[in-house]
């Protein structure tokens, strides 16, 4: 199944899809920018993605996600995404539209 890229699976948070071992991927890779955003996240409120808000979208978007055209949607972060991120898989979750029921094997 080819994903759509609707954006429905990053309908949440930044910071709730952050595991520890991203944290020092991150450092290692040379991104402590992506470690600062999720410590702000984590100590306030700040968890808005105000592009996704501004179209309608779930206001606490993750903030990575970007519009591209109408209903197609990009990853500012694809390369440095996080695990959670990464083995998501098409049609595995009810928030994907292309799921069927069928679980992640």
């Amino acid at each position: 199944m080819e994903c759509s890229r609707c954006g429905k699976c990053c309908s949440e948070a930044f910071y709730r899809q952050v595991r520890p071992k991203d944290l020092d991927d991150w450092r290692q890779k040379g991104r402590p920018d992506l470690v600062e955003v999720y410590e702000q996240e984590i100590a306030s409120n700040d968890r808005a993605n105000p592009e996704m808000a501004a179209l309608g979208k779930a206001f606490h978007t993750c903030r990575f996600l970007k519009h591209e055209s109408p209903d197609r949607f990009f990853c500012e972060i694809y390369e440095y995404r996080p695990i959670t991120c990464h083995e998501f898989e098409v049609g595995c979750s009810k928030l994907c539209p292309n799921y069927r029921g069928r679980k992640k094997q």
